[in-house]
């Protein structure tokens, strides 16, 4: 995943391979094919039978970077 706000502030970049354009909003992030839904719950702990992953520092925060933060756990959930 390589993605960045361009200077019209639109997102683009490439994801799995396939460039994709992404219109981020309050709870969401749509686009190219890309259709996420954002919720916050608890204190940046997410997990299950799996594993647990944690967030610490500003990324388990509410207020972190939107939608810098979802870009970044998806890039490490396709990993």
């Amino acid at each position: 995943m390589k993605i960045g706000r361009r200077p019209d502030g639109v997102w683009g970049g490439t994801l799995l391979g396939r460039p994709v354009t992404l219109f981020p909003t309050m709870g969401s992030i749509a686009g190219s094919g890309v259709d996420l839904a954002i919720e916050w719950h608890g204190t940046g702990q997410f997990g299950n039978q799996a594993g647990l992953l944690t967030l610490s520092g500003s990324a388990a925060r509410t207020a972190a970077a939107m939608p810098q933060m979802a870009l970044a756990l998806l890039a490490v959930l396709l990993r």
